[in-house]
């Protein structure tokens, strides 16, 4: 009955159990591209930092191209971040930062990892978004 409902509601249903395997298996099945912006839309690493599930936190990085700071970063220019902006989800709050949720959750683990990631994207990327 669940693939009646599409691959992206697999992949979030898989990104909310933590099933790594899965959502690997889902990302490898669709363009790159879709799959990012679905996981930046829908904010998934903000809502796994929250939770301190860093498994999961790393396969959406890496497997899913999540962004660090969510609809914020400046390479976001996708048509649906008017959209979330109109619905107050823009990601431009201080909050939605998956950084922020983690330290705000007591997820010490998930904000050291993300705080590596964002210094090797600054190191490598000058451009780069840094919180």
């Amino acid at each position: 009955m669940r693939d009646l409902y599409g691959w992206r509601t697999n992949l979030e249903n898989a990104v909310r159990r933590g099933d790594c395997d899965r959502v690997t298996q889902i990302c490898a099945m669709r363009p790159a591209d879709h799959v990012s912006e679905y996981v930046n839309m829908r904010l998934l690493l903000r809502f796994m930092a929250r939770v301190g599930q860093l498994d999961i936190c790393k396969v959406l990085f890496t497997t899913a191209g999540a962004n660090l700071d969510c609809v914020h970063s400046p390479n976001n220019k996708r048509e649906w971040t008017s959209y979330q902006a109109e619905s107050g989800n823009s990601g431009n709050a201080h909050q939605n930062f998956p950084l922020i949720e983690a330290a705000a959750n007591s997820h010490s683990h998930v904000v050291e990892w993300l705080i590596k990631k964002v210094n090797i994207l600054f190191k490598y990327h000058t451009k780069a978004h840094v919180l």
